[in-house]
């Protein structure tokens, strides 16, 4: 398993980085990689990451705060949105 250091630029650049490597689903969108991504990381939702990496007063501090990614979470929740579509 790979570990993410939980920025926003970190998460932004992977996700960019992601949509030009997946294969299995080649046209998601990308709000469902956005979904599927903050999965892999361990929330629900993408909002919930969002609202993880911009709390001013998280811990640990941003600098110590990697997180690993699960591929497979990543993968069932990318196929599952796209098979609502």
């Amino acid at each position: 398993m790979s570990c993410i250091l939980s920025t926003e630029a970190s998460i932004g650049g992977l996700k960019a980085k992601l949509r030009e490597e997946f294969t299995e689903v080649p046209e998601s969108k990308s709000s469902h990689v956005s979904e599927a991504l903050a999965r892999a990381l361990g929330f629900d939702t993408h909002a919930a990451l969002l609202a993880a990496v911009r709390s001013p007063n998280r811990l640990p501090p941003p600098e110590d705060d990697y997180r690993q990614l699960d591929y497979e979470a990543f993968r069932q929740r990318l196929l599952a949105t796209e098979r609502l579509r």
